[in-house]
């Protein structure tokens, strides 16, 4: 019971260990590249947990249980079969990386997401998202990474990019997005790399 991480990759594992769930104490796990299709409701008593790395697996959904994991900091799930986050998921105001990318999200970003105030790095490239980017997005001025390429969203770079004066790393490459990228964008003095090719 005192174990604190677990990390088995690349074991073609089809479920979750039972065993774990009685890990109190298990603050990281571990489980990428397996055959993991659900997250069973019994994860989610593990209140310690502050990472959870389930990247390359056949996960369809995000149980709405994820919102008792409040002292999580960092959820991997990319390489899934996700089609939608819950809205359970923004209850969660320690997450700060949230990485959801290459799976079958669609719709619009939720404009939820801002109520994860110490998020810094985000991707949820490789979706199928539409719409235009929430404004809420631009309140999150604490955000260092903005992945959101190749998906089917629209709309313009609004001046409120500036806001994000944290941003390092912004990659919007390969979505619909039309009109000038705005002056505003100078503004950002910590910005090293953006991507804004393959849009209109």
């Amino acid at each position: 019971e005192s174990t604190t991480f677990v990390t088995l990759n690349h074991f073609d594992l089809t479920e979750i260990p039972p065993e774990l769930f009685s890990l109190i104490n298990l603050e990281s796990l571990t489980l990428t590249n397996n055959q993991i299709t659900v997250i069973p409701p019994e994860l989610f008593s593990l209140q310690n947990l502050v990472t959870i790395n389930f990247r390359a697996n056949q996960i369809t959904e995000i149980p709405s249980e994820i919102e008792n994991l409040t002292n999580l900091l960092s959820l991997t799930l990319t390489d899934n079969q996700i089609t939608q986050i819950p809205d359970e998921l923004f209850n969660l105001p320690s997450l700060t990386s949230l990485h959801i990318g290459n799976n079958q999200l669609s719709g619009e970003i939720p404009s939820e997401i801002e109520n994860l105030v110490n998020l810094d790095n985000v991707n949820l490239g490789y979706n199928n998202l539409t719409g235009s980017i929430p404004s809420e997005l631009y309140n999150m001025t604490q955000l260092r990474y903005l992945t959101l390429t190749s998906n089917n969203l629209t709309g313009t770079i609004p001046s409120e990019i500036g806001n994000l004066v944290n941003l390092e790393h912004f990659y919007i490459n390969f979505n619909q997005i039309s009109g000038n990228i705005p002056s505003e964008i100078g503004n950002l003095i910590l910005m090293d790399t953006i991507y804004f090719h393959g849009n209109n």
